[in-house]
């Protein structure tokens, strides 16, 4: 449409040769100055209006109410959720920093509730400033689930012999007396007494607060410290799993059905004995 005229003295319509009309465009981006279109620069601190929605349908991957994008949404939020509830057990709380920084990307991403709309840095137009806020969330995100992964042992354990009892030392045995020498009247020698040996009392077996007999000294007593490397020998005490010796990347722990486990504090450990049930110490 050819617009023609200068605008009014009201500063809100202009003449199109024809009538008055509103120099704002029907979507409200343009202003007519007189001569041309302008496009319509809100403040920084104006954040265009949501239109009223239900709460499922402002989700990012839900918005739009494509099938397939709510399918993969639904997954990752899944995703996201699982490694939150994860990261609740101690030996895997860098889960919680993974899942709440993976959660962030995606609604910066995605412009949930206009949330990067709000900070200037991510909606910046020079794309060098935004890249580096990007690079920054993600650092942010990497360093913070470093710090909070639990730290592996450097040394590995070193676990004594606890229940090997100590043989006493063997007494001598009195040495023989000399006879005196001869004399005219020679007297009977009397033969010397052997001296008792004492009983050495047997040395008290540790308490294993309830797990089995074991040269090792592995217990459920608290305090104590995980166990990450077991003996060769461990399953000859120990009724493990078949995948004791496969599945090694976590420390020793009891399943809920008596058997032990390698993997404890990871992943589906003990997924197929009824779940984990206690970390066994040294």
């Amino acid at each position: 449409m050819d617009n023609v005229g200068p605008p009014p003295p009201d500063g809100e319509s202009f003449w199109n040769g024809q009538q008055w009309v509103s120099r704002l465009s029907p979507d409200g981006n343009w202003r007519w100055n007189g001569q041309v279109w302008e496009a319509v620069k809100l403040p920084d601190h104006v954040v265009p209006a949501v239109r009223s929605r239900g709460f499922l349908r402002q989700i990012p991957g839900f918005r739009s109410g494509t099938p397939w994008k709510m399918a993969v949404a639904l997954v990752g939020y899944l995703v996201i959720a699982l490694f939150i509830v994860v990261g609740f057990a101690p030996a895997s709380r860098g889960g919680i920093a993974f899942g709440l920084g993976a959660l962030a990307v995606v609604l910066l991403a995605t412009n949930g509730w206009g949330l990067r709309t709000r900070l200037p840095l991510f909606r910046s137009p020079n794309k060098w400033l935004a890249a580096v806020a990007w690079v920054g969330l993600v650092l942010v995100v990497l360093v913070t689930f470093g710090v909070t992964q639990p730290a592996a042992p450097t040394g590995g354990n070193q676990v004594a012999n606890l229940g090997a009892a100590s043989s006493p030392t063997p007494m001598q045995s009195p040495s023989a007396t000399t006879s005196p020498s001869p004399s005219p009247r020679p007297s009977p020698i009397a033969s010397p007494k052997p001296t008792p040996k004492p009983t050495p009392k047997p040395t008290p077996k540790p308490s294993t607060c309830g797990a089995p007999a074991n040269p090792f000294g592995y217990d459920f007593c608290l305090p104590a410290t995980l166990i990450y490397s077991p003996p060769a020998n461990f399953c000859s005490y120990f009724n493990c799993i078949k995948s004791f010796w496969t599945s090694t990347k976590g420390y020793v722990d009891e399943c809920v059905d008596g058997t032990y486990s390698h993997s404890g504090g990871r992943q589906g450990a003990c997924s197929y004995h009824g779940g984990e049930l206690r970390p066994l110490y040294s």
